[in-house]
């Protein structure tokens, strides 16, 4: 049995004022989700993932994306592009074991110290959950990292981006936080969760977290509840990064995100 797994957001000090100030009819005292599915001694509850919270945090999106990864494949005959559609025809199979492998590369060593989330020296991805502090179940999840703003598709691994953009054309656009990775369980879809994590993730990633006045994400052209969503949450399209079929959003973050 998994232990010791989730920090909640309630013990974070930078989460805290976003919980207390949080307006989300699914999230209730200290961060637990309403109403509550499965027994008090261990409730779904909004935090974010450690170690022991990958396996079922990749098996949440395995689930959502079909067991595989998608990598656009634009035409080009760089050596980029080349190595790129290597990557794509192993994505194409991924499972959540391989999805694991991914998030214990992007996340690195914030999956051993995880509170240590505003640390401007750690460069790893967060992945904000709504799961069972026991770690037996993950219903939600939204991934927070700095990307370059350059447009680029992302791969699952962090050396590649980083191959990647040491020679990429725009290797000179700025990083920004980037989300990636927003799912829900079929359980819990409808209730908002996704709306309250994806709060969260603006909130770490503004004035009182990382410091950004921004944050930037893409989806598919062919995926309308997405597309919903985030023109929903105030998402304005950011036309000079688009290339078919990806669309790419931004949203400005204020003081009080």
């Amino acid at each position: 049995t998994l232990t010791a797994a989730l920090v909640p957001f309630a013990s974070i000090d930078c989460m805290r004022p976003w919980l207390a100030s949080s307006t989300h009819k699914v999230v209730g005292h200290e961060g637990l989700l309403k109403p509550r599915l499965g027994t008090d001694a261990d409730p779904i509850t909004l935090g974010l993932m450690e170690a022991d919270d990958v396996a079922c945090v990749s098996s949440l999106i395995a689930d959502a994306f079909g067991g595989g990864i998608e990598v656009i494949d634009n035409g080009g005959q760089s050596w980029e592009d080349k190595a790129l559609r290597g990557v794509a025809a192993a994505a194409k199979t991924y499972d959540s074991t391989e999805y694991a492998l991914g998030l214990r590369a992007r996340c690195g060593a914030r999956l051993k110290k995880p509170t240590r989330i505003t640390d401007p020296n750690d460069r790893g991805a967060v992945m904000l959950i709504a799961a069972r502090p026991s770690g037996s179940e993950c219903v939600a999840a939204v991934e927070l990292r700095l990307r370059r703003a350059d447009g680029a598709h992302p791969t699952p691994l962090p050396m590649l981006d980083a191959l990647r953009d040491a020679f990429s054309a725009k290797s000179s656009a700025p990083d920004r936080p980037y989300i990636s990775n927003v799912c829900v369980a079929d359980s819990c879809r409808r209730r908002g969760v996704a709306q309250a994590l994806m709060d969260a993730a603006e909130h770490l990633a503004g004035p009182a977290g990382w410091g950004y006045d921004s944050v930037f994400l893409h989806v598919h052209e062919e995926n309308p509840a997405a597309l919903g969503l985030y023109e929903a949450l105030a998402y304005e399209k950011l036309d000079a990064l688009d290339e078919a079929p990806l669309r790419y959003f931004y949203k400005r973050l204020s003081e009080h995100a």
